[in-house]
């Protein structure tokens, strides 16, 4: 696979939040401060000194700067999720589900606990002082729990619920919402 063709999937892995890789799809944010694969052609030095110095969204950026190297992807996603940084917490959620892609042993226990985790960071602070992005990945973690709970319809419909009440804009992210309602045969009320 061309390297800008695994940028694009790991990109889209971390846009739909918690949820499995899917192909990238316009319309889906990403955080700003994610660069093209020609910055850290040239800007890779000063990355990794931000990001070994424990600056999360670094640490971040290398888990997209080393997309196609899993085990350094990993590395990085790992020391920036120690951090409570909501968008590696949700992230790792979605590695372990989709564990085989990343090289992890399937736990699913665990990605349900970490993207569980990720909704706590979210609740930890009013809505409003995070940025789409985090509030995307906040309602992925919610709905990549969901989608590997759908023969508990109940508490699929209360997180699919809860993600949909979060103010985010993400077409993708609302489409697997109402999606896995549907399929579950149920409907939120609007708080």
């Amino acid at each position: 696979m061309k390297k800008s063709a695994t940028m694009a999937v790991i990109i889209s892995g971390f846009l739909y939040g918690c949820a499995t890789t899917l192909p990238q799809v316009p319309g889906v944010d990403k955080p700003e401060y994610i660069k093209s694969e020609a910055y850290y052609k040239t800007n890779l030095k000063d990355v990794i000194a931000k990001a070994e110095a424990g600056d999360a969204p670094s640490q971040v950026e290398l888990v997209y700067a080393y997309g196609s190297d899993k085990q350094k992807s990993n590395y990085w996603l790992e020391k920036a999720a120690a951090q409570d940084y909501l968008p590696a917490v949700s992230s790792l959620g979605a590695r372990h589900y989709d564990y085989s892609h990343w090289g992890y042993v399937k736990n699913d226990a665990l990605a349900e606990q970490l993207c569980y985790q990720a909704y706590e960071i979210f609740l930890s602070k009013p809505e409003a002082e995070w940025n789409n992005y985090e509030r995307t990945r906040a309602a992925g973690a919610l709905t990549n729990i969901a989608i590997h709970n759908l023969k508990n319809k109940d508490l699929a419909q209360d997180l699919l619920c809860k993600a949909k009440n979060i103010k985010f804009e993400s077409p993708n992210s609302t489409y697997m919402i109402n999606t896995n309602l549907k399929q579950i045969g149920r409907t939120c009320s609007i708080q």
